[in-house]
């Protein structure tokens, strides 16, 4: 079964450079990118968690990308899913709340790309 990424982040420019990064890492893999947090937490539905890694943005227009990891985390059927998070923010409680929700990672923009890519793929092998 093929991994299937799924990029919450609303700024396109950051869009562009995961998926120009994700293309030239030649990984067989899904992405998947929406903008915002109700269209990620409806997207939920539809995956299977066991081969979804999600990458999202602490910092959404309409929700916190902490909510919605919290979200994550109470659902039996995802709690299980790996998440990484990804923010312009350098708060220290922002970071603690996201390691004690069990994200794999927390990257700080401006991200290297290749090095978050390489992880990813060793996070769901």
């Amino acid at each position: 079964m093929m991994t299937k990424l799924l990029l919450v982040e609303d700024e396109i420019t950051h869009y562009r450079l995961f998926e120009r990064n994700f293309e030239r890492s030649k990984w067989e893999a899904d992405l998947d990118w929406v903008q915002m947090g109700e269209q990620a937490i409806r997207m939920l539905d539809d995956i299977d968690p066991s081969n979804t890694i999600m990458i999202l943005d602490i910092n959404l227009p309409d929700m916190s990308g902490i909510e919605i990891l919290r979200y994550i985390r109470k659902d039996e059927r995802l709690k299980d899913m790996i998440v990484v998070m990804v923010t312009s923010s350098r708060l220290t409680d922002e970071r603690d709340e996201c390691r004690r929700l069990g994200v794999i990672h927390y990257f700080e923009k401006p991200i290297e790309y290749r090095t978050m890519i390489s992880l990813l793929k060793t996070a769901i092998t």
